[in-house]
């Protein structure tokens, strides 16, 4: 008799551990509960709040995690930069999006990235730069855009960058 009760104790136990495994699942699965939860993406190298998606051929840019702080993107084949892309990104403080194919930036392309402090473009096929392309990236401190295509720059594009310390 105390054989049985034990087995029984034990197949119960591991009902409830399968139950609590399901419910881990589930939420690994489906994210936050605004389901804004968004994980490393495919091939990338991720650590902490750090993106690392360099030399992959990328032509997109990928969701990253809204905590990312320093987003990679270096070494890719990335053309254009969707509008409001970075909208949810409140906490990147560095953008690197150098030796890529980047042909425009367009007024909403940095939106959102109120705490970004260094944005690197260079090595880019850059033609076009619209007027507001930066304008609430008020705490940036390092722009580099060298090695581009630009013609002609909009009249105080640069005028809202306050903190603006190397361009």
């Amino acid at each position: 008799m105390w054989g049985r009760g034990s087995e029984r104790r034990a197949h119960g136990g591991g009902t409830f551990l399968q139950a609590a495994l399901a419910v881990v699942v589930v939420v690994l699965a489906v994210g936050g509960a605004d389901g804004t939860t968004v994980r490393c993406p495919p091939k990338c190298l991720c650590f902490r709040t750090t993106v690392r998606c360099m030399f992959l051929g990328l032509k997109r840019i990928p969701h990253v995690p809204v905590r990312t702080t320093i987003l990679d993107l270096r070494f890719n084949k990335i053309r254009s930069i969707p509008p409001n892309h970075f909208k949810d990104l409140k906490h990147l403080h560095t953008l690197l999006l150098n030796n890529n194919h980047i042909t425009r930036l367009q007024n909403t392309t940095f939106t959102g990235l109120e705490s970004l402090r260094y944005l690197y473009l260079y090595k880019n096929r850059i033609r076009i730069i619209e007027k507001g392309v930066f304008k609430n990236l008020s705490n940036l401190e390092q722009l580099y855009l060298h090695f581009n295509k630009i013609v002609k720059l909009p009249t105080d594009v640069f005028s809202s960058l306050n903190r603006l310390q190397r361009l």
